[in-house]
């Protein structure tokens, strides 16, 4: 996936995967105004005030990286757990029903649940209550509200999982 949304990106990418005797993949761009790291919490607020500083310091850090550059699809300029939160920017958190109705609007939906290293509740909840049109995804449920804790479903999953 790539983080600009350029058509000269792309026809390199093509290019060079021809020239090097590769037929090219499926290439990504970013839809301008769509999120780039996405979150599933059941309670959205909740998880603003857990996620929301490290999410903001993600935001910095690569907004550090491109002082003057805004063509990358993630950067934010936000300097503000409220203000990552109100503009709507590159990072989002859904409930499950509205990350749901995100993909059925045909829309990917970019989980992020490494940014911080802390959100893998958000991952299992995506997996769990806000999976694609048809398709069932097995693994442990979450509570998201039990942040000390994992609860898990009587699906069986290896340690490499947990």
């Amino acid at each position: 996936m790539s983080q600009t949304d350029s058509p000269a990106l792309k026809e390199f990418y093509e290019a060079q995967c021809r020239a090097h005797g590769h037929e090219p993949g499926i290439v990504q761009f970013p839809v301008p105004g769509l999120p780039t790291a996405v979150f599933v919490a059941d309670d959205v607020d909740r998880a603003w005030d857990v996620l929301g500083p490290y999410l903001l310091h993600d935001a910095v850090m690569a907004a550090s990286y491109r002082p003057h550059d805004d063509s990358v699809a993630s950067i934010t300029r936000a300097d503000s757990v409220d203000a990552l939160h109100d503009e709507g920017g590159p990072y989002r958190i859904f409930t499950a029903d509205e990350a749901t109705d995100y993909v059925r609007g045909g829309r990917p939906l970019p989980l992020h649940p490494l940014c911080g290293g802390i959100a893998r509740r958000c991952l299992d909840l995506s997996r769990t209550r806000a999976p694609p049109p048809g398709v069932r995804i097995s693994g442990p449920r979450v509570n998201f509200t039990t942040p000390s804790r994992r609860v898990a479903s009587q699906d069986s999953h290896s340690a490499q999982d947990r």
